[in-house]
């Protein structure tokens, strides 16, 4: 496999904490996707602020990334599941093409209902990349040291497979 970035967002740092082992893991860069403007990650309201971002399909503004993309042809990203789908954040990026023409393995976290998330991510990583893997991590503040071997096991494979 060439040149791997991941990218990902997090609000309550569950996301964060599997994408920064794969990127020490792995030895490759990372960098965090940051809207404009984020949510509180504390209180009620990142619950219905949040959840109408993702159930309308809201793409917020993002600040620039600062990674050079065109040095890498695999992206690894990852996305907290909000309201059965992926965050606006992770949605904004993929949705307005602001990464093109990559390899695309996707991972998420999520504390329950994920039913639809798979589809939704194939079809917006579709547009503008090629996915390669989705990979899901459960309840990774309640089992963070089990998801994150499971996570590393599966972009070690990735990575092997694409050599």
């Amino acid at each position: 496999m060439d040149k791997t970035l991941i990218l990902y967002y997090s609000l309550e740092k569950n996301t964060e904490k599997i994408a920064s082992h794969l990127a020490k893991e792995l030895n490759v860069d990372i960098e965090r996707i940051t809207p404009v403007k984020d949510i509180k990650p504390k209180g009620f309201s990142k619950y219905l602020t949040g959840g109408f971002q993702a159930s309308f399909k809201v793409k917020p503004k993002l600040n620039p990334i600062q990674k050079n993309l065109d040095q890498y042809s695999n992206v690894i990203i990852g996305t907290p599941v909000w309201a059965g789908t992926i965050s606006p954040s992770i949605y904004s990026l993929l949705e307005k093409g602001l990464i093109k023409d990559k390899n695309i393995a996707f991972f998420y976290t999520f504390k329950g209902g994920d039913k639809k998330t798979r589809d939704i991510i194939r079809k917006s990583v579709s547009k503008y990349n090629k996915l390669i893997s989705i990979h899901s991590c459960l309840s990774v503040d309640q089992d963070f040291d089990n998801q994150k071997d499971k996570a590393l096991n599966w972009a070690k494979d990735l990575l092997n497979d694409n050599k």
